[in-house]
């Protein structure tokens, strides 16, 4: 029996030219997400996200417009990410609050603001993402982005 598809939230985070992103190392060495995570199960994919966001950043934010949907299918990247499907909501996100310091994951060293011209040299995964957030003009139509 084939495993549940995990669904998972992402925020992207523009301030002043510069995205948030959360930096992590690991066995895959240093590298960045976008702030965000899986969804429990019996969670709000709002919630979801507004809780990820705190637990990484230590920010509260205001969820705004869903930007882009892609899926994971791991059998169709060689199990580059994983095992685990999913399909991953990123939603545009503004900052409401600093709560202070954030409850980082085990292989989360902090956040970072990576101005928008660095991208395309940031190890940011996955990294078939960059050229949309780049390009990304706020008015744009939410994008299915496909198997990434």
């Amino acid at each position: 029996m084939p495993s549940p598809i995990y669904v998972k939230v992402r925020a992207i985070i523009i301030e002043r030219g510069s995205m948030l992103l959360s930096e992590y190392d690991d066995e895959t060495g240093l590298h960045y997400n976008l702030p965000g995570g899986t969804v429990e199960a019996g969670e709000a994919l709002h919630d979801a996200l507004v809780r990820e966001v705190r637990e990484e950043t230590g920010l509260r934010v205001r969820i705004g417009k869903l930007r882009y949907v892609w899926e994971y299918v791991p059998q169709q990247r060689d199990f580059f990410y994983g095992a685990q499907a999913s399909v991953t909501l990123c939603f545009a996100c503004e900052i409401i609050e600093d709560t202070g310091t954030p409850s980082l994951d085990p292989n989360q060293i902090g956040s970072r603001w990576i101005p928008l011209s660095d991208l395309p040299e940031t190890t940011l995964l996955p990294p078939e993402i960059i050229p949309y957030l780049v390009a990304d003009e706020g008015d744009q139509p939410t994008r299915f982005l496909g198997q990434i």
